[in-house]
């Protein structure tokens, strides 16, 4: 299948989609074409549209949603982002903000295994959700969060952190993170801890500023991630759909970086 545009999967990346997709039914009506559907999906992605919008290509908008559904319910999505990203030397944390357009709000209250406010919520930049993540010095994401936007930084980091080895791994991050809370576990980790002081701050510790410019790499993850405008301006009501783009981005990103 010959690619139309540069979203669209390659014959190498769809066979390590392939492989982790649910089967297929093979009773009822015909199933849509997968690698069509999940290009169809990409497409929504990269252009921000709403799913009416999706040329018929990919096959019928409802049934490029369903399927879009069926595979964030099976993991699909968030199996693509596993990686070995612990290999890496040093890990970055930080998150962004992205504006929550109108057509987001309203979800159903409680709607079952999902929070009540879907990780949206007032901040100075009006409706906002924020992507927090820990990546690696490769752009490899470790782990992402979501949360809503008025969430400090620093509540997210020990979520982000837990489980993760990282004895001898320098973990950068800015002045948000420097609590005692998140420096007392990354020391207990045996993690070498590159977090600026506040300005406030009664205890002063010693920060490496030529490490510290190695930062730089998740600010460039951002705006490559935001390059894709599903994401950029958040259309989904239900972090569950939302999460799946975010996953989906970072997979070809990872994919796609040093091309």
């Amino acid at each position: 299948m010959a690619n139309k545009s540069y979203h669209e999967l390659t014959d190498k990346e769809w066979k390590m989609v392939e492989k982790i997709l649910p089967a297929e039914q093979k009773t009822g009506r015909p199933q849509i074409n997968p690698r069509a559907a999940f290009n169809g999906i990409l497409w929504i992605l990269k252009s921000g549209a709403t799913w009416r919008f999706l040329p018929e290509r990919y096959g019928k908008w409802n049934s490029v949603y369903k399927k879009f559904q069926q595979w964030i319910k099976a993991g699909v999505f968030e199996n693509l982002t596993r990686s070995n990203a612990e290999r890496g030397e040093f890990f970055t944390l930080d998150s962004t903000f992205c504006k929550v357009h109108r057509h987001a709000l309203g979800a159903r209250k409680n709607a079952p295994g999902h929070e009540t406010k879907q990780d949206i919520e007032s901040s100075r930049g009006g409706k906002t959700t924020k992507i927090h993540v820990l990546l690696d010095e490769n752009f490899r994401v470790v782990k992402f969060l979501l949360s809503a936007g008025n969430v400090n930084d620093n509540l997210v980091a020990l979520p982000l952190l837990q489980g993760l080895k990282l004895k001898d791994k320098v973990v950068l991050a800015d002045k948000a993170y420097s609590t005692a809370k998140i420096r007392n576990y990354l020391e207990k980790q045996g993690a070498i801890v590159c977090i600026p002081d506040k300005a406030n701050a009664k205890v002063k510790h010693e920060f490496d500023e030529e490490l510290y410019k190695k930062r730089n790499v998740v600010e460039r993850f951002f705006c490559r991630i935001k390059d894709y405008l599903r994401i950029s301006i958040r259309l989904d009501k239900l972090s569950s759909s939302f999460s799946g783009f975010v996953c989906l981005a970072i997979f070809l990103l990872s994919q796609r970086i040093h091309q």
